[in-house]
């Protein structure tokens, strides 16, 4: 297989990426290919300094269920820019160094989430969102794992203040709320998918890790081939 050097696994929250995206990078190696597993939400540089700003970067951005306060304090654009800024110093340092080394890298996330967070939250118009990371590599595949939310709510049913939409108004129970507002996250996410030429699995509710991973592999490796 002849992957592109950039794979990035999209979905709503708790749809897998993460275990699938490692599973994924494990499979990729049994076919002797380069290849690494990445999160977005961390980032390693050799500068000592830029890896302490990055560091606090990281933990105004990505906090803990007992550290992210029950609301959005600071607005939309405050988050959107960080997060922003997070991805111009990921493109800045850490891409050209899996470049560098020919590795082919599979994260668990890339920023489009946070464009369709950002829709939903401010009302802001997605053109513009996204006009925010056109100094962001483009993932040469795209997989959006499809997970209905009451699928991903009976798999993990433990989620942040923002992963239930409490930071965008949605009440009612957490799994009322959740649901509600990850169908509006996976809503946006399926118009990228459709525009971007994103590959989409929907993966069934008894299937494997692994076995998600399998159907996977299988797709982007079809779509290498035929590319």
């Amino acid at each position: 297989m002849e992957a592109g050097p950039l794979i990035a696994l999209e979905g709503i929250d708790g749809a897998g990426k993460t275990a699938v995206a490692r599973a994924l990078a494990q499979r990729l190696r049994a076919d002797g290919v380069r290849a690494e597993y990445r999160t977005r939400s961390q980032a390693t540089v050799s500068d000592p300094r830029a890896q302490s700003e990055l560091d606090r970067l990281r933990g105004l951005i990505w906090r803990s269920k007992a550290d992210e306060p029950p609301r959005d304090l600071l607005g939309t654009h405050y988050s959107l820019f960080l997060i922003s800024a997070w991805f111009s110093a990921v493109e800045r340092e850490v891409l050209p160094a899996l470049r560098e080394r020919d590795i082919v890298a599979v994260f668990d996330g890339w920023y489009y989430r946070t464009v369709a967070k950002a829709a939903v939250r401010g009302g802001l118009d997605v053109a513009w969102l996204s006009s925010l990371f056109d100094h962001v590599a483009e993932p040469d595949r795209v997989v959006m794992l499809d997970t209905a939310p009451v699928v991903a709510w009976r798999r993990r049913g433990d989620f942040k203040a923002s992963e239930l939409g409490r930071w965008d108004g949605f009440e009612g129970s957490e799994f009322e709320a959740y649901c509600a507002y990850q169908t509006r996250i996976r809503a946006q996410l399926l118009r990228f998918a459709a525009s971007l030429g994103w590959l989409v699995v929907e993966p069934d509710p008894d299937m494997t890790v692994d076995e998600v991973a399998g159907v996977v592999h299988e797709q982007v490796t079809e779509a290498s081939q035929s590319a």
